[in-house]
This record gives C-alpha cells, structure tokens and sequence, in this order.
C-alpha cells in the first residue's frame, strides 16, 4: 500500500515550475522551496538515491527473490509445505526443508498466484508506478497524461485478461473488472477534457460538443464504480465463508483419522504379547511398538505423532 505514494513522493522531488515575468522556478510540491536554490540541490540528491531504492529497488529486489526460487515456486509439493509451515512453531521451522523456509520467507509474493504466474508481483509493481509516479514527469491535467495513463491501463487490462494471473478465479474477475472500469473512467475522463462532454454548467456549450449531459455521464461513471466494489465485497463474503466450510470439513477429517488410530492401537492391544503392549507415560500419553514396521504410535489428545525408534 505504501508503494504507489512513497514512490511518487520522491519523484514530485523533480517536478519544478517555472513562473513567468522572471519570478523563478519553485518546486510544484513545495511552492516555498527555489528549485534553484543551493538546499535544493541536497534535496535532489537525495531524492535521486531514494528512486533507486524504492521505486525501482523494491520491484527488482521482489524479481530476483522469485526467480531464484522459481523452479520451487512451480512445485506443488513445496508451495504446499511453505503454505502450511507455522512461522510461530520454532521447532517445525528449523526442521523444515531450508528451501521451504525460503519460500516461507517470501510467501506475500506468490501466495495468492498461480504457480506459473509467480512474477505477477513484480509486474504489479511496474504497473503502479506507470500510473503513478510516472505521471509526474507529464504535463498536469493534460490530454498527455490522461492518454499515459490509458495506455498503461490499456496494457494492464491487456496482461490480466491474457494471463489471469490470480489462483483463485474470483479474484481474476474482481481484477479484470477493477483494470477495465479503470480504462473506462480515464477515457471518460479524456472525453470531458476534450469537452466531448460538458465538464461545467458555466462553459459553452454545457453539454459538450455531442451534446452529452455530464450529470448522465456522471451517473455512468458512479454506477459502473460501485458495481465493481460490490463485485469485490460479493467476491471476499463468498470466500470468508468457504474458507469456514473447508475449515469445518478438515476438522471432521483429522477427527476421522483420529478415530480410525485409536481404534487401531486398541486392536493392537487385544492381539500383542503382553511385554510389547502399549506402556502409559506420566503425561497421559502412549506409545506402541509396531511389530511389523517397527515404528512407535504416540498419542495425547487430538495430536497424533508417527516417529521411528
């Protein structure tokens, strides 16, 4: 979330104005500051070393971390066991596979994408610095701009229709959605500055030069907004309570196969010698030597544990 804004903070560092009748150059962010001045300079440097960092360092620091890993990160076997690690067990971390610690490591980047779309991160950070920070360098509130930002969500659009990058399908529509409404509003937004459509009551004409009334092109533009985030509200309720009912599903399992031990060790008592039965420890907890494979059944609770002698 802090990207975007951090990143165009430190390019409205460059973005000066010029004023006529010689009054000078002054920073647009800052109309205080000379941008001639000697304490601008620092502030330039700076600003210039902040762009290598952050707006560019972070998207090329998440691309190399994921293609190092990137043939881990299209293993279903090792997305899978870095998913279900638990960053709070302290024992199961050091015993994890060190590849899997490293996935872990980066889990905010891929998780929610397709195996093969493990770079998508790196292509959304890409896609709101085009739509951000970049378009300080264009003239303000000019056709350029709006036609900057158009093709860059023109080309976004693009990617996500090709690509559906998202694991869950739902979140593939919420994001087409949300690219192309976008597209929408920016060629909306070039058509009222080319006075296709009024932009003000006091202008001539007020309804723009095809005669389409703003407050209708308003109306569009507000409903079209809104079905997109009731889409994503719709989107995140229905997989809330999904996620509940795999939940529930796991736990009926695990108690299942709970089941089905006990009953297992029970039978093994009836039909083992007397000095290879189950012996109780202090804790309430058992363990069965198993005759055939020579592993122990240890059980206390719910927790259910296989390990070898």
């Amino acid at each position: 979330l802090s990207y975007s804004p951090a990143s165009t903070a430190c390019f409205r560092t460059f973005d000066c104005q010029t004023f006529d009748d010689g009054f000078g150059t002054f920073l647009k962010a800052d109309l205080s500051l000379s941008c001639t001045a000697a304490d601008y300079d620092w502030y330039r440097a700076y600003a210039s070393l902040m762009v290598l960092v952050y707006p560019i360092g972070i998207p090329f620091l998440y691309a190399g971390l994921l293609f190092r890993d990137r043939k881990a990160l299209q293993n279903e076997t090792l997305r899978m066991r870095a998913l279900n690690l638990h960053d709070d067990d302290d024992d199961e971390m050091e015993q994890a596979d060190p590849q899997v610690q490293r996935l872990r490591m980066t889990i905010m980047l891929w998780e929610t994408y397709e195996p093969k779309r493990f770079w998508w991160e790196f292509f959304e950070c890409i896609r709101r610095l085009a739509l951000t920070g970049m378009l300080v360098f264009i003239v303000p509130d000019s056709i350029s701009q709006i036609a900057w930002a158009q093709l860059m969500g023109m080309l976004a659009l693009s990617m996500h229709l090709f690509f559906n990058p998202y694991d869950d399908k739902l979140d593939d529509i919420v994001a087409n959605s949300a690219a192309g409404c976008l597209c929408i509003n920016l060629l909306a937004a070039m058509l009222i500055k080319t006075d296709v459509v009024g932009s003000d009551m006091y202008e001539l004409p007020p309804e723009g030069k095809d005669g389409v009334s703003k407050a209708a092109f308003d109306s569009m533009l507000v409903f079209l907004n809104v079905l997109v985030i009731l889409l994503a509200v719709a989107v995140v309720a229905y997989q809330a309570c999904f996620a509940r009912e795999d939940d529930d599903e796991k736990e009926e399992e695990e108690g299942a196969v709970d089941v089905d031990l006990v009953a297992a060790v029970e039978m093994s008592v009836m039909t083992t010698p007397a000095d290879r039965r189950p012996s109780r420890m202090r804790d309430g907890s058992f363990s069965l030597e198993n005759p055939v494979g020579g592993a122990v059944v240890e059980r206390k609770g719910k927790t259910v544990n296989r390990a070898e002698l």
